[in-house]
């Protein structure tokens, strides 16, 4: 082996060992907290829009903007899982970060991609 191997073995083991950390899957950009506060208006209205999945309905559309960093993706993702849980089943939903898909066609391009699959 050589030299190098030898030390990032030594490297890695020793990262292995220690972190700065408890929870490093929390800074995760797709982590949702099992409670979201000060959020139970935007939840409520939400699950309002979501709730006829629970009757094999299909919901309205939503269209979901606002500031970066204000918890939209965080409540939507929130809402989600719990009606996952409730209906026991996966729900297909089609998410787009207009951060990145950053113009009205992108939006349809993606939109209709995730569709056709």
């Amino acid at each position: 082996m050589s030299k190098l191997s030898v030390d990032l073995d030594q490297l890695f083991d020793q990262f292995m060992k220690t972190s700065i950390f408890k929870k490093r899957e929390l800074l995760l950009p797709d982590y949702v907290p099992d409670h979201l506060p000060h959020r139970d208006k935007q939840i409520y209205k939400l699950g309002l829009i979501l709730a006829p999945i629970l009757h094999g309905s299909r919901p309205s559309n939503v269209f979901i903007y606002g500031l970066t960093g204000t918890g939209k993706t965080a409540v939507t993702k929130y809402v989600i899982r719990k009606l996952e849980k409730k209906i026991g089943d996966k729900i297909t939903y089609v998410y787009v970060n207009c951060r990145h898909t950053d113009t009205s066609y992108r939006v349809m391009a993606e939109l209709a991609r995730a569709v056709g699959q």
